[in-house]
C-alpha cells in the first residue's frame, strides 16, 4: 500500500488485545519514534524495573508516510484506544467517528475453578502527555455517527467521511503534535522497611560481601579463567502464558546477547555490544537503545549474572551502600543498595546476599539452584515471581561464539523487507 494516498485504519468494534502490538503498528506508519504512553503500577517502588512499561515505537524500514485516518466508536477499547490516542497526540492521524469506550487499564485473565475467567486490571495507563483515558475515552477530531437504516442500505457515513478527508487533504495540513504536560510519576515508599538511603556508606562492608561472593562461586582464580559463556534453557512468562527456549551469550570484555524463541514463532533478541545496545522482536521490530532505556532493558531482559559478577557490580554502579542484615526467601542475608544517582538519591537497585553461603539470592530476579560448572557456581533457576521464570538446562564456559553474534538481529520483514514481506 506504499503508493496509496491514504489509509483508513478501522478500529471500530475492536476491543483491543496485545498492547505491545501498538508500537509495532506505529513503527510501520511513522518515520520518527512515537511515544504512545506508559503502563505502570500505581504505587510501585522506584527500583522495580517491572513497575513501568513505556510503549515507544521506532520507525522500521520504509514506513508508510501517506495520509492516515483512524476510525473509532463506542466499542473501540484498550489497545485500540492507546493506538488511536498515540497517533493523534503525535500529529500522525486524524480520528473520525464516535467517542471510544474508555476501558484502557491493562489486565490479566485468571482461570477460576468453575471454568470461568476473572479479568483483573493490573496497572494504570496514561498517554505520553499524561492523559488518563480510563472512563473517558477518546473524543474524535471529526464526530460522525452511523444509523441502522444507513448501514442496511450499505452506507457507512464514517468511512465516507474518512475518504472525503483523505481526498480533500486540508485537515492533514493542520495536524501537529498535541502539547501536554506528562503526569508526575507516582512512586511508593519501599515495601520491606529495609530501604534506608540515609544509612552510611560502608565501603569496607560492601567489599567484604563481594569478596565472599567471589569466593562462594569458585574464587578469583577460577573466575579469571573464563572468557566466554553460553547458557541455554526454557522460559515461561506468567503474564502472557508464553513458553519458549532461550540462549544467553557472554564474551569478555563487554559483550552480551540474549535470544528467546517462543513456541508461537516469536523471536526476541537483546544485545549489548560494547557501547551499542539494541533490541529486536520479530513482531514489533528493531530499535537501538541508549541511556535509561538501555539500563532498564539490561535489568529486565538479561537476567543472568556476568562472567565476573562481583566485579560487574563495581563497574556498573558508582555507589554501593551496605544497608543492613535482612532476609530473602526465608534465608538470612546482607542487603546492598546500588545506584548511580546523586548523594541525595543514591540507590536504584537492591541486592541480597546469603549470610551463610555468600551467594547472590535476590536482585531484580531471584537466584537459586546453584551448580558447579568448570569450578564456578552458577544459578540454574532465575525468576521474577509472578512475572517470568528461566530454567537453565546447560551452561558452557570458554566456548567459541560465532563472529557477528552480537551485531545484528535475525533477518525479518522489519529489518530487510523483500519478496514475501
Amino acid at each position: 500500500m506504499s503508493e496509496a494516498p491514504g489509509i483508513i485504519l478501522d478500529l471500530r468494534g475492536n476491543p483491543g488485545g496485545i498492547t505491545t502490538m501498538t508500537p509495532a503498528i506505529v513503527g510501520l506508519l511513522s518515520s520518527k519514534p512515537v511515544n504512545l504512553g506508559r503502563m505502570f503500577k500505581k504505587n510501585a517502588a522506584s527500583w522495580d524495573p517491572f513497575a513501568e512499561d513505556v510503549l515507544e515505537s521506532y520507525p522500521q524500514v520504509k514506513p508508510y508516510g501517506g495520509r492516515l485516518v483512524v476510525l473509532i466508536n463506542e466499542a473501540s477499547g484498550s489497545s485500540s484506544e492507546i493506538l488511536a490516542a498515540g497517533l493523534r497526540e503525535n500529529g500522525r492521524a486524524v480520528i473520525v467517528g464516535e467517542r471510544s469506550m474508555g476501558e484502557v487499564m491493562p489486565s490479566m485473565a485468571l482461570p477460576l475453578p468453575t471454568g470461568a475467567f476473572l479479568q483483573l486490571a493490573v496497572s494504570e495507563f496514561e498517554t505520553a502527555n499524561g492523559v488518563k483515558l480510563e472512563g473517558k475515552g477518546i473524543a474524535p477530531d471529526v464526530t460522525v455517527g452511523n444509523t441502522r437504516n444507513g448501514l442496511l442500505a450499505d452506507t457507512d457515513e464514517q468511512v465516507r467521511a474518512a475518504t472525503d478527508l483523505i481526498k480533500k487533504g486540508e485537515i492533514f495540513n493542520t495536524l501537529k503534535p498535541i502539547e501536554g504536560k506528562p503526569a508526575v510519576k507516582e512512586v511508593a515508599a519501599a515495601d520491606d522497611g529495609a530501604r534506608d538511603v540515609s544509612a552510611p556508606v560502608r565501603d569496607a562492608e560492601v567489599e567484604n560481601i563481594l569478596d565472599k561472593y567471589t569466593s562462594a562461586i569458585g574464587g578469583k582464580a577460577a573466575i579469571e579463567k573464563l572468557h566466554s559463556r553460553v547458557v541455554t534453557g526454557t522460559v515461561k512468562n506468567s503474564i502472557t502464558g508464553a513458553n519458549g527456549k532461550f540462549t544467553i551469550y557472554d564474551e569478555l570484555p563487554d559483550k552480551r546477547m540474549m535470544i528467546v524463541r517462543y513456541e508461537d514463532g516469536t523471536i526476541e533478541q537483546t544485545a549489548f555490544n560494547g557501547p551499542d545496545v539494541w533490541t529486536f522482536n520479530s513482531r514489533l521490530g528493531f530499535r537501538k537503545l541508549a541511556g535509561d532505556q538501555a539500563s532498564v532493558r539490561e535489568r529486565k531482559i538479561t537476567p543472568y549474572p556476568g562472567l565476573d559478577p562481583a566485579l560487574s557490580f563495581k563497574r556498573k554502579y558508582k555507589q554501593l551502600h551496605y544497608l543492613q542484615e535482612t532476609s530473602a526467601e526465608n534465608r538470612a542475608g546482607y542487603l546492598i543498595g546500588a545506584g548511580n544517582g546523586t548523594d541525595e538519591d543514591p540507590i536504584s537497585e537492591y541486592f541480597t546476599f546469603d549470610k551463610k553461603t555468600g551467594l547472590l539470592i535476590k536482585g531484580v530476579f531471584q537466584y537459586d539452584d546453584y551448580r558447579m560448572v568448570n569450578n564456578v557456581l552458577v544459578p540454574f533457576s532465575v525468576k521474577a515471581p509472578n512475572v517470568i521464570a528461566y530454567t537453565v538446562d546447560q551452561v558452557s564456559h570458554n566456548v567459541e561464539i560465532p563472529e557477528g553474534t552480537f551485531e545484528k538481529p535475525v533477518a525479518s520483514c522489519f529489518t530487510a523487507p523483500g519478496p514475501g514481506c
